[in-house]
Formats: structure tokens, C-alpha cells, sequence
């Protein structure tokens, strides 16, 4: 038994469980165990009507359900924007599983530097140190494109008050950037393959929805700008969500599950499309005309979030998308960041 010191508190007319733990602000489950407690048999709370119950036990200075939460989720991140969030660099590692039999490993440091202009809260995003499966690739396209790639970084973008990434910031100095650098690249890659690989590039980069689609599609992206809001609820949501890079988001149910340890939080979120559409439709991009009856295509998501309690800064994520089609486990598309 509890050795917490308690009153005894007396039953009024027309008082039910409900009323009376909204007048004395204690969680109508913490009253009710602490009342049976330490009462006799026959007097234990069953019904919240309390007939037949003339007193209960109220705790005085009690820890309620209400004040644990309250005090477990100032250990989590807020659900606004803050800058100390995010570490300096990460080590990010993408592990990709096609249809469970080719198994390719994609690793690489980024780095977050974020400012205020104008009132908007600015990202500046570099990349760097990429390897595919533990290796510098070293055929010429790869150089081509690292190098073609390279000459816009760092890429700014916008940031909203909830964490989101909404817009690239000064997109048409990316294109004047660009323009610069590619002489360099010219000097280095020669040939048709070249000039018709930096033409495409450079019209995609007129492209502001296609250029801003080409990053917060990625699982990388998604996982670093998920809206703050889930370090803080406490309910079930509907979320969209990119399951294949460059494809179109798909709505998404959600649950959250937060686990307090000695010195960081653990939110674990699991997510479950709702739409139906084809396997075809996502792996493509294009949706059909209407969403598909009977579709035998399922997925499921994972995002788990290591934050220190203190100083609420993120530590580490491990994220995993998992697509099925006619009940079969087709691709599996893992992301970790620390």
C-alpha cells in the first residue's frame, strides 16, 4: 500500500466519479485506484456513479496521470520550429532491398546550417562524402552528376513554424549559380552525353515544384521535416506520406507511442496508407483517373526518433518503408541518420 498521505473526502448528492475528480482536477483512474486502495470491500469504486460510496480517499499532493504527462512531454521536442533541434551533421545511411533479393547501400554526411532572413527561418543544406555500398562509385556518369549536383549546394529552403520544409529559398539564384559553374564542369566532361545531361538539369532547375518535389519526396527529407506536432500528441492522425521518391503523397493513418528512459525519448510513430491505388500508380508516379476498388498493393511505414530530454536535440532516427503487393513483401527502403 502507498504510503501517501491522504483526506478523506465526503460524497454529495448527484456526485459521480467524473464530477468529482473534475472539481478536485485528479484523473477519474488515479482516484479510483487510490480510493481502492485503501478502502474496504465494500466500499471500492466499481460504477462511476458512486451509489453506495458515502467517502472517498483523495491524495494529497498527488502525482497524477495528468501531471506525468504533463512533465514527460516537456522532456520531447515542442511542436514549433527550433533550430537547436538538429545537430550540425549527420551520418546518413539508405539501405534499399528490392523485392527483398537486391540489397544496395547508399551512406553520406550532411550537414544543417540554419539562419533568419526576412523573418523566415532559412536551411542551408550540403551533402558530402558519398559512397555506394562502402565505395567511391567510379564510373564517368556518377562524377558527371556529383559534380553537376555539387555546384547548387548548398540548397537554402524555407522552414514554417512547425518544422515543415515549405519552399526553396531564392530559387532563380540557383539557376544563375549554376551557369557560373557549369563552364567548369564543361571543361572537365566532354561530349553530347554532357551538354544534353546539363540541359536537362539546368530546365529542371527553372522547375521550382519539380526541384522542391525531388527532395521532400525522398525518405531522407520526410523524416527530417515531419511536422513537430507529433513529438507532442497524444492522438491517432492522418498524415501524407512519399513512399517512392519523386511519386506523389499518399494519405496515411498514424499512431504515436512515446518511451521515456534516463536520459532520452522515444517516439516511434507507425503509419498505414489508406488510399487505394496500384502498385503501377506509386512505383510510376502517375495517378489513374480514380483510386482502384480492389487494389492488392499495401504499405507500411516506421519512423522512430532518439531526442536527448534536456536539451531536446535530435539524436538519431531510424525509418523503414515496407511495400507489398498481392501479400508479398516487394520492396523494403530503410533510413538511418545519427
Amino acid at each position: 500500500m502507498s504510503t501517501t498521505e491522504f483526506y478523506v473526502h465526503k460524497i454529495q448528492k448527484n456526485d459521480t466519479l467524473l464530477s468529482v475528480t473534475k472539481r478536485l482536477q485528479i484523473h477519474p483512474v488515479d482516484l479510483k485506484y487510490f480510493h481502492n486502495e485503501r478502502c474496504k470491500v465494500s466500499e471500492r469504486i466499481i460504477f462511476d456513479h458512486l451509489e453506495g460510496i458515502n467517502h472517498l480517499f483523495v491524495p494529497i499532493d498527488f502525482n497524477s496521470t495528468l501531471s506525468r504527462n504533463k512533465e514527460r512531454s516537456n522532456e520531447r521536442p515542442t511542436q514549433f520550429f527550433d533550430q537547436n533541434f538538429y545537430k550540425k551533421e549527420y551520418q546518413v545511411t539508405e539501405i534499399y532491398n528490392d523485392n527483398c533479393q537486391k540489397l544496395e547501400l547508399v551512406s553520406y554526411t550532411i550537414s544543417l546550417d540554419f539562419k533568419e532572413i526576412d523573418n523566415k527561418n532559412i536551411l542551408a543544406y550540403n551533402r558530402k562524402e558519398f559512397r555506394r555500398n562502402g565505395e567511391i562509385p567510379d564510373k564517368k556518369l556518377y562524377h558527371l552528376a556529383y559534380k553537376t549536383q555539387q555546384s547548387i549546394f548548398p540548397l537554402q529552403f524555407v522552414i514554417n513554424e512547425k518544422g515543415s520544409l515549405i519552399s526553396i529559398f531564392e530559387p532563380e539564384k540557383l539557376i544563375e549559380n549554376f551557369k557560373i559553374k557549369r563552364k567548369e564542369i564543361e571543361a572537365d566532361f566532354i561530349g553530347n552525353l554532357t551538354e544534353k545531361y546539363l540541359n536537362t538539369f539546368e530546365y529542371n532547375l527553372t522547375n521550382k515544384d519539380y526541384l522542391l518535389n525531388q527532395f521532400t519526396s525522398s525518405l531522407l527529407f520526410q523524416v527530417l521535416f515531419m511536422n513537430r506536432e507529433v513529438f507532442q500528441t497524444e492522438n491517432n492522425f492522418l498524415k501524407k506520406f512519399y513512399l517512392v521518391p519523386n511519386s506523389f503523397a499518399v494519405n496515411c493513418e498514424c499512431n504515436v507511442s512515446y518511451y521515456h528512459f534516463e536520459n532520452d525519448v522515444s517516439t516511434i510513430i507507425n503509419a498505414k496508407i489508406i488510399d487505394n491505388y496500384d502498385f503501377e500508380e506509386i512505383l510510376n508516379g502517375i495517378k489513374g483517373d480514380k483510386e482502384s476498388e480492389n487494389t492488392s498493393f499495401y504499405a507500411e511505414l516506421l519512423f522512430e526518433y532518439k531526442t536527448d530530454k534536456k536539451v531536446k536535440q535530435l539524436l538519431e532516427v531510424n525509418a523503414e518503408i515496407q511495400l507489398y503487393d498481392n501479400e508479398k513483401l516487394y520492396t523494403i527502403y530503410k533510413l538511418i541518420l545519427k
